[in-house]
C-alpha cells in the first residue's frame, strides 16, 4: 500500500492557490491550504515553505496510515484555545485568551496553521523568551512579567484541555519554566489625597460630562467598601439590605456581604433621593470603564493628585491601605474584599510596613545633623 502527497497549484479570482493532491488506499482527494500566490517575491517564498511544512507533515501521516500507525491529531492550538474560550462566560477569561492568541500569531507568522500535536518543547521556549520582551499589543512599551507569567499560565492551561479532549496525551507546557512575578506597586490615594477628594465641590465644572459627578461619587464609594468597579456600576437598592451590601463578583461569581459605613450610606441617600434617574434601576448611571478611567484623570488632575496610572482600581487599593492604616485587621479587610487567600491582602500590609519604614527611615543620622 503506498500513498502520496503533492503540492500543487490553480489559478483563482484570489490568486494561485496551493492544495495538496493526497493519493492513499487507491483513493486521491484533494485539500485547499488557503494559501495564495500573489506575485510578491519574499511573501511567495514564505508562502511556499509553509505549503511544503504542511505537505511534509500530511506525508508524514500517510506514512503512518500505511504502516498500520495511529495518526496523531491534526486539530491546531488556535483552534483549541477558540473552542476553550468559547466555553467560558466571564468577558475577562475571553480576553485573556484573544490576547494569548494575538502575541501567539506576533511570534509565529504560521501560527494559524501550528498543529498542537506537533508542537515541541523547542518551540513552546521560544515563545517564553518572546514573552519576556513581548511589546503591548496597544500602547508603547514591553508587557510586564506578570502579565508575561499570567500568558504562560493561561497557555498551560489550553494543554490540559487538549489532553482532557484527546487531542494530547501529554503537556509539555509542564516542562517550560515559569516567569517569576514580581512586586508591584500599587497605586492608592493617601488619608489626606482622599479627604480633598471627598471635599472637592467643583466637579461639575471641569467639564460638561452629565457623568462626572455620579463618577466622583461611585469612585468615593469604591473608596470606602472595596467594591470592584463591574459590581458597583450595577448596584441596584434591591442589593442593600440592613445597611449592608449583597453582591455576586462579577470577577469571582462569588457572594460577598459589606457593611455600609456612614460616608458610604450617605452617597446612596444623595444618589436615591430622586435627584438623579438612573435606568434599571441602578444607583451609579456610569459609561464605559475606559471613559469613567479618563474622567477619574482628570478629576484628579483637577485637585492636583498626581498618579503613575489612574484607574477606578485605585479605589480598591486605597480602601485597603486606608482600612489597614486605620487599624481593621487584616483578615475582615480580605473578607471585604472578597480574596479566597489572605496572601493576596497581606500585599497592603507590606505597603503600609515599607511606608512605615521609610518614615522610620528619616531618622537615620539625626545625631549627625546640626541643629
Amino acid at each position: 500500500m503506498i500513498g502520496t502527497v503533492t503540492l500543487r497549484d490553480k489559478q483563482t479570482k484570489k490568486g494561485t492557490s496551493l492544495y495538496l493532491d493526497i493519493y492513499l488506499n487507491g483513493k486521491r482527494k484533494y485539500e485547499f491550504l488557503g494559501l495564495y500566490l500573489t506575485g510578491n517575491e519574499a511573501q511567495d517564498k514564505a508562502t511556499e515553505l509553509t505549503a511544503e511544512q504542511i505537505r511534509i507533515e500530511r506525508l508524514v501521516e500517510v506514512q503512518r496510515l500505511t504502516n498500520g500507525l495511529e495518526v496523531l491529531s491534526k486539530i491546531t492550538i488556535e483552534k483549541v484555545i477558540s473552542e476553550l474560550a468559547k466555553n467560558k462566560t466571564k468577558r475577562k477569561t475571553k480576553d485573556n485568551y484573544q490576547t494569548l492568541t494575538a502575541h501567539l500569531n506576533n511570534f509565529d507568522q504560521n501560527f494559524t496553521v501550528k498543529q498542537i500535536a506537533k508542537t515541541g518543547l523547542d518551540y513552546l521556549e521560544r515563545f517564553r523568551e518572546y514573552l519576556l520582551n513581548a511589546p503591548k499589543l496597544t500602547g508603547t512599551g514591553n508587557i510586564s512579567r506578570n502579565t508575561a507569567n499570567n500568558y504562560i499560565t493561561t497557555f498551560k492551561a489550553v494543554f490540559n484541555y487538549a489532553i482532557r479532549k484527546g487531542y494530547i496525551r501529554e503537556n509539555p507546557m509542564m516542562r517550560i519554566e515559569p516567569i517569576k512575578k514580581v512586586d508591584t506597586e500599587r497605586g492608592y490615594l493617601t488619608i489626606d489625597e482622599f479627604q480633598r477628594l471627598q471635599k472637592c465641590d467643583f466637579i461639575s465644572d471641569i467639564t460638561n460630562s452629565p457623568n462626572l459627578n455620579q463618577i466622583h461619587k461611585a469612585f468615593l464609594f469604591g473608596c470606602l467598601t472595596g467594591i470592584r468597579f463591574s459590581d458597583i456600576r450595577k448596584l441596584t437598592l434591591q442589593d442593600i439590605t440592613d445597611g449592608k451590601i449583597k453582591v455576586k463578583m462579577t470577577k469571582t461569581d462569588r457572594f460577598i456581604y459589606v457593611p455600609l459605613n456612614e460616608e458610604a450610606r450617605q452617597i446612596i441617600s444623595e444618589l436615591s433621593a430622586g435627584k438623579v434617574k438612573n435606568i434599571d434601576g441602578r444607583i451609579f448611571n456610569l459609561p464605559n470603564n475606559s471613559n469613567v478611567n479618563k474622567a477619574l484623570k482628570r478629576i484628579l488632575d483637577a485637585i492636583g493628585i498626581e498618579k503613575e496610572k489612574v484607574s477606578f482600581h485605585l479605589s480598591r487599593h486605597t480602601f485597603a491601605t486606608v482600612a489597614l492604616t486605620l487599624g481593621v485587621d487584616l483578615m475582615i479587610v480580605s473578607k471585604i474584599l472578597g480574596h479566597r487567600n489572605l496572601s493576596t491582602t497581606q500585599i497592603y500590609a507590606k505597603i503600609i510596613d515599607k511606608k512605615m519604614t521609610e518614615g522610620m527611615n528619616k531618622f537615620n543620622g539625626i545625631f549627625k545633623s546640626t541643629i
